[in-house]
């Protein structure tokens, strides 16, 4: 009986090897099949990417010349408007520089000094 316990440990180590090896070999004849199939995900995704990049760069550029078309209309309006009516155009650029220069001062602490009447 104690023949039979001492001879079944060896008897898993041996099937636990040869199942080791057994998975080895079967990694080693997978690895080239994921090496190629990683490789080719990787080129169609750095492919996708450009793709995506190139579209993505076509729809900022022609934002960039609708904006620019914009402001460049809008300053030869402005122009135009102060060219025409010069005063409106002057009292509107005070107005706006008094009303940003209130909101720059407004967070200011205003200390005022009042005098004793004695």
């Amino acid at each position: 009986m104690s023949e039979h316990l001492n001879s079944r440990p060896n008897g898993i180590q041996s099937t636990v090897a040869e199942a080791l090896s057994d998975a080895a070999e079967d990694l080693a004849a997978v690895e080239p099949q994921v090496k190629a199939a990683t490789s080719r995900f990787l080129k169609e995704a750095r492919a996708t990417l450009e793709d995506v990049t190139e579209e993505l760069l076509a729809k900022a550029r022609e934002g960039y010349d609708v904006m620019r078309d914009q402001a460049v209309r809008r300053g030869v309006q402005t122009v135009g408007a102060v060219r025409e009516r010069p005063a409106v155009a002057l009292a509107a650029a005070a107005g706006l520089g008094f009303l940003i220069g209130h909101l720059i001062s407004a967070h200011r602490t205003q200390v005022i000094y009042l005098k004793d009447a004695r």
